[in-house]
């Protein structure tokens, strides 16, 4: 019953990266509450790179594949 429902809820794609974000959340937090926001700007910087470069990569998708951007 549980293999099933953990081969249901497809646990193995999204365990590891849930796992993985706990202590950097909790650390992000421990140094914001200590006041070191630019350590905290730091380790943030790749998550925000990653969102312009997914974003940049869905606009060309856009405007290659349908010759516009209905945005």
């Amino acid at each position: 019953m549980l293999r099933h429902l953990l081969i249901r809820l497809r646990v193995s794609r999204w365990l590891a990266p849930g796992v993985c974000a706990v202590p950097y959340v909790g650390s992000l937090l421990w140094l914001l509450l200590k006041g070191q926001t630019w350590i905290a700007g730091v380790m943030l910087s790749p998550l925000l790179v990653l969102a312009l470069l997914l974003g940049l990569t869905w606009l060309l998708a856009q405007l290659e594949f349908k010759g516009r951007w209905n945005g």
